[in-house]
């Protein structure tokens, strides 16, 4: 009897151990399993990651290709028409492709992949380079009655823009001067001299009521403001490369008139009317656009390029600024600025 039971007690001591062995060894294997898939995880991951920069990368090679034709292409179209205002498609000599700041995609195929180039006038917004920079804000006056925030904030900005470019330490009645962004802990603001880049204005409390990026991010209601040793000759803002924005604010119309204002605009983009055809029936309209906005190109370009969208691979943007004259020649290229996003 007691022999038995003693048989019995090691035959469970035996199937428990089998049981510890066999967890343990599922065990093991769910942990190998585990390592495995983390291993390829991470793997895909590391190709993914490197596959997108690689894609990064060509994408700017790309877009600078396409920019470098664009260029040349401009140039020779500035040679052969010197008349730089937008025509009706009718009207066009030849009838041939043009290369003008209409804001219009152009594509071009680099390496088998399709490049969007957009052409802009580079004088597309206000100009704050210089020592009174507070009066390009002037345009702004006739909307502050309509708009509480901007009127509250308006007085400040504009004197604390001036104090932050004059030369003296003198402080006007709203403005900022070396205690006050020692203060706020921004010193060594202000420069006392000249802008120097645009974006360094969003360094001024109180900006952000007025300056307001576009949708990639950049400051285009602000002209750029030349490199030392580059002259920029602004004037009136071009009219089909300004923003929507700009042009509401700086002629006072209502969303309404901008709506009708912005189809117009795009009919004479596409060719399918002149500019007087399209303002035939809005003739106060015109005037106004004409007394604050360019509708000839000067010769100063802003390009944008991109892999185009179709493509659907990951890109960078590239926008390159410079003036070219009427006469072909790279030395006839002046560069204000070559930036990738």
């Amino acid at each position: 009897m007691g022999a038995a039971f003693k048989n019995a007690e090691m035959k469970m001591e035996r199937s428990h151990e089998k049981g510890i062995a066999l967890v343990s060894v599922l065990g093991m294997l769910a942990t190998f399993m585990l390592l495995t898939a983390v291993i390829v995880a991470l793997s895909q991951t590391q190709r993914y990651t490197v596959s997108t920069s690689t894609q990064l990368g060509d994408s700017v090679y790309r877009s600078e290709s396409a920019v470098n034709r664009t260029i040349w292409l401009l140039m020779n179209d500035r040679a052969v028409f010197p008349d730089r205002t937008l025509k009706k498609e009718s009207e066009q000599l030849l009838r041939r492709e043009r290369f003008q700041a209409d804001g219009q995609p152009r594509f071009f195929l680099v390496d088998e992949t399709a490049v969007e180039v957009v052409i802009r006038d580079m004088n597309a917004g206000i100009t704050l380079s210089g020592y009174n920079p507070g009066a390009a804000f002037n345009f702004l006056t006739a909307r502050l009655n309509d708009n509480p925030t901007l009127k509250q904030h308006f007085d400040p900005f504009r004197d604390r823009l001036m104090d932050y470019t004059d030369s003296d330490e003198l402080l006007r009645p709203n403005g900022m001067e070396c205690a006050d962004y020692e203060t706020m802990k921004l010193q060594p603001l202000p420069r006392n001299a000249p802008l120097q880049f645009r974006e360094e204005i969003l360094w001024i409390p109180g900006s952000e009521y007025f300056i307001r990026p576009d949708s990639g991010g950049r400051l285009t209601d602000i002209n750029l403001i030349p490199p030392r040793g580059l002259r920029f000759t602004a004037g009136r803002p071009h009219f089909f490369s300004a923003s929507l924005e700009l042009i509401q604010n700086k002629c006072d119309f209502t969303d309404r008139e901008l709506e009708t204002i912005a189809e117009l605009r795009q009919q004479i983009i596409a060719g399918a009317s002149s500019i007087e055809e399209a303002f035939s029936h809005y003739p106060l309209w015109y005037e106004t656009l004409k007394k604050q906005f360019s509708f000839t190109e000067s010769a100063y370009y802003t390009l944008e390029a991109k892999i185009s969208p179709q493509e659907k691979i990951p890109s960078r943007r590239l926008f390159v600024s410079l003036r070219l004259s009427s006469a072909l020649g790279e030395q006839n290229i002046q560069f204000y600025e070559w930036i990738i996003l």
